[in-house]
């Protein structure tokens, strides 16, 4: 997404210390106070557009030599961060993760745990949908999705706000995790191999 902070993993150890270059689309990264190499990749603050493409990080030394491969996605979003409903109706919420199904999934609402109830209920492998039955005005509140993979996770929330009539037809906003995957190539170098992600809402 824009205007986020994004690392691109390429860590390598070794003796004689190895060296690193950084390629975007097969050309040498031009210089930008946007970017910083960190010993463990490359950190890219404030994302734009533009910084799409594919990355290459070049490892070497002495005795071989390795490359990243990887490709970064940044696109402008603008979605809702309120979603208005009706008193007395059913509210759903859809959390997708992308990249693994190997992932925990925890649902809040005003930072607190949502357990399954009488009007609470999880579907899904990783219980990514919440329902919720005969909303009730002390229902809203911000809902917030939180996934969680090893030392990975993201996350983010949507202000449902009810009311006592129906404002509109049945909302069901979507919460998606963009997971960005490195391919990776190794020669004699310990590269490290991590994943970034991002996440938005989608109103359908």
């Amino acid at each position: 997404m824009i205007n986020h902070r994004v690392e691109l993993p390429c860590k390598a150890s070794g003796y004689p210390t190895p060296k690193y270059r950084w390629l975007k689309d097969n050309s040498p990264l031009e210089p930008d106070s946007r970017f910083r190499q960190t010993i463990s990749g490359l950190l890219i603050e404030s994302t734009q557009p533009s910084d799409s493409g594919t990355y290459v990080c070049e490892v070497w030394n002495s005795y071989g030599n390795a490359e990243v491969v990887g490709h970064l996605y940044i696109k402008l979003l603008q979605f809702p961060r309120k979603v208005k409903g009706s008193v007395g109706s059913k509210v759903s919420l859809s959390c997708s993760v992308s990249g693994s199904d190997e992932y925990e999934l925890s649902w809040y609402r005003n930072g607190e745990i949502i357990y399954p109830g009488n009007n609470v209920r999880f579907t899904g492998l990783n219980r990514e949908n919440l329902i919720m039955e005969g909303m009730s005005k002390s229902d809203g509140g911000a809902y917030q999705c939180f996934a969680r993979k090893g030392k990975m996770s993201a996350q983010d929330f949507v202000q449902v706000i009810l009311e006592g009539k129906i404002i509109s037809p049945h909302l069901i906003p979507l919460i998606l995790f963009k997971c960005l995957v490195f391919q990776f190539f190794m020669v004699r170098s310990s590269v490290l191999l991590q994943c970034v992600c991002s996440l938005f809402f989608v109103l359908f």
